[in-house]
């Protein structure tokens, strides 16, 4: 018997942090282990669960989000990260994959784009 994938939603805007909780819901074997907007909550959670999947926003300061993202794949490479963000730039993926951050998200977006 396999285990669920995890999924942690880190995001500032409840809205968002609703769909993307919305389009797993309900998705046999996955589990939403929790929600906040806090970074400082997030890392907590990921540091005692271990979760799969984190999906983070990069927020009015992206170097919070990426010092954060940067921590979790020094300790816990087998969590993967996907960032979503409303300046996407080239240089802004780079300093995320440099981070340890996998995959990406162009804000605004929709459930399609998650599944």
């Amino acid at each position: 018997m396999s285990e669920n994938l995890t999924v942690l939603i880190i995001d500032e805007d409840p809205g968002v942090r609703a769909m993307i909780r919305s389009v797993f819901e309900g998705v046999s074997g996955l589990e939403i282990l929790a929600e906040t907007d806090s970074l400082v909550y997030g890392y907590e959670l990921i540091r005692q669960n271990r979760p799969k999947m984190v999906f983070m926003d990069l927020r009015e300061d992206p170097s919070k989000t990426l010092e954060m993202a940067k921590r979790v794949s020094s300790y816990f490479k087998e969590v993967l990260m996907v960032v979503s963000g409303h300046e996407m730039s080239l240089d802004t993926i780079k300093a995320c994959m440099e981070a340890g951050i996998r995959d990406f998200l162009q804000r605004p977006f929709s459930p399609d784009d998650i599944r």
